[in-house]
């Protein structure tokens, strides 16, 4: 196991292209290190930490096997 602290990007639909991936990543200069997409409506509403484990690469290939 290994914990990495760091930034963490947040949106409210699946991220599919590795391209718009990158070009997110290039936005905050190479600091995000995941996606994720289920807090994002909870931290709206309440004021809150997110940790996360992460599923998949954000590609083109994912799929559920990687879940």
């Amino acid at each position: 196991m290994r914990v990495h602290y760091g930034l963490i990007a947040s949106g409210n639909e699946v991220m599919k292209s590795a391209t718009d991936r990158d070009a997110l990543n290039k936005l905050f200069k190479n600091k995000v290190l995941c996606i994720e997409m289920e807090a994002a409506r909870v931290m709206t509403s309440c004021p809150c930490i997110v940790i996360r484990g992460i599923c998949d690469y954000a590609g083109s290939h994912k799929n559920k096997d990687w879940q």
